[in-house]
């Protein structure tokens, strides 16, 4: 880094000296940062397009002081872990991109955020979640997002890619540490991702329970198979726009399977304290 540095002006090498974390890091850089507008990303991303700064920056305004992207996986063949991977971001970008479409962003993803200087130093940075090691984005904004202030770019010339994990028990493990951080989101959130999930968990059992007692099976299939047309449909518009369209033939499995993956992991952080990274 540093050779790399002597090689080109723009690049500045900071030792973190006996400060440590990805938090001090990012805290440090934006400190010596010489421009008000932040792009970030992670070290294993790359963006798909040479267009990627423009397109993430543009949404800028004196109002707009934080843009949300989109950054997905990239594919594996014949993986079906690679399908849930990339189902389950998929999944969230919908919930996230939503939300804050409608003023009520909860999070953002470090692999294609961007927000202001003035915002970041106004607010003290991680100060208030400085004792978690990760919340560096969805924490960050969590706290910061207000109604008027957050931009959308989901531009196909904006998004980055990331290499998934390989195995399921990285992933796991990787999901825990996530999920864990969600109870530091604000209570109006924790409620209204805690309301979605048990809508689906429930609709799920009480669609196998009504099943097995055989009460008014035509009913409810019906009422089955509408609800999953309007889910397909909702998903697969999502999978075009997100460039993802090789998850529409899967997403009607993939929703069942992931739903009952996740409460695999809540049951675990309940039981286990997730594991945390170095």
């Amino acid at each position: 880094m540093q050779e790399f540095a002597h090689q080109n002006s723009k690049i500045t090498v900071i030792d973190l000296k006996q400060e440590t974390g990805k938090k001090a890091g990012i805290t440090k850089a934006i400190q010596h940062a010489e421009y008000e507008q932040l792009l970030f990303t992670d070290a294993d991303c790359l963006p798909t397009s040479t267009h990627w700064i423009k397109e993430m920056t543009a949404p800028f305004s004196d109002i707009k002081q934080i843009v949300l992207g989109y950054s997905g996986y990239s594919k594996v063949a014949n993986s079906w872990l690679n399908k849930v991977i990339r189902y389950e971001t998929l999944l969230t970008a919908m919930q996230y991109l939503a939300y804050a479409k409608n003023k009520n962003a909860y999070m953002g993803v470090g692999r294609n955020l961007a927000y202001t200087k003035t915002l970041f130093l106004k607010n003290k940075g991680f100060a208030a979640h400085a004792h978690l090691k990760p919340g560096d984005d969805d924490l960050f904004v969590n706290q910061n997002a207000t109604k008027t202030n957050v931009a959308l770019c989901i531009s196909p010339k904006s998004f980055t890619r990331s290499e998934p994990k390989k195995t399921w028990k990285s992933w796991f493990y990787q999901k825990r540490r996530h999920t864990g951080v969600a109870y530091y989101y604000k209570l109006r959130h924790q409620l209204q991702l805690g309301t979605f999930y048990a809508s689906q968990f429930l609709f799920f059992l009480l669609f196998l329970i009504l099943i097995v007692c055989g009460q008014h099976l035509g009913f409810v299939i019906l009422l089955f198979t509408l609800r999953e047309l309007i889910v397909w449909l909702i998903t697969s518009k999502a999978a075009v726009k997100l460039q993802e369209n090789e998850l529409i033939p899967y997403t009607l499995v993939l929703e069942p399977f992931l739903v009952s993956t996740q409460m695999l992991i809540f049951i675990t952080n309940m039981l286990v304290k997730p594991r945390r990274w170095n």
